[in-house]
Order: C-alpha cells, then structure tokens, then sequence
C-alpha cells in the first residue's frame, strides 16, 4: 500500500494543497474499520476479491456506504485491478471528491 499512499500525497500536490491528512485503517462508528479516510472525509475503499465478492458482501458494502454518506463522508470504492492498473481514473475520483465542498457532518 506504499505505493498506495505516495500516489495520495502526488494528488495532494495536484489540488494545490500542501498536504492533506491520509489515515489508514480507520474505524468510523456505525460503519466499521475502512481503508484510508483523506481530509478527515473522503472514505477510500480498495477492495480485493476475497472480501467483496458474492451478493451478501456486496449487499453489505453498498449498506456501509449508505450509512458513511449519511454521516457526512464521502466513500469512494475501487477494486484492486483500477488501483494498480488505471490509476488515472481513480486518482481523477479521488482529486474530484477532494475538491468538492465540504459536507456538513
């Protein structure tokens, strides 16, 4: 997730921003330990097929984002293939995400 991680701090750079806060592995009450909150409001979600296939952990993940919207974050989802492979599309959600206003929580 090294990789991960320094990619997040390059869109940083891109929004013109010193640096945004990246916390992994975050429990958020109500919805569960997530990957990585960015700016305290962006959910990132990189899920790999051992954890989120089948319609029951689909069912659960698609409840997990419902309640995250709900508390004010913002949950972006992405499956292992996009990270390492199409990382544009990703990082464009991510910068897209970050550069919308802030939410009222």
């Amino acid at each position: 997730m090294v990789p991960l991680i320094d990619a997040l701090i390059q869109a940083a750079d891109c929004l013109g921003q010193e640096a945004f806060l990246v916390a992994c592995q975050v429990r958020i009450r109500h919805v569960g330990r997530v990957d990585f909150v960015l700016a305290g409001r962006v959910i990132l979600e990189v899920d790999g097929k051992e954890n989120h296939d089948g319609p029951s952990e689909r069912h659960k993940d698609l409840r997990r984002d419902a309640i995250a919207i709900s508390l004010g974050f913002t949950p972006l989802r992405f499956d292992y293939s996009l990270v390492m492979y199409e990382w544009p599309i990703v990082e464009r959600a991510i910068l897209a995400a970050l550069s919308r206003p802030q939410g009222l929580r």
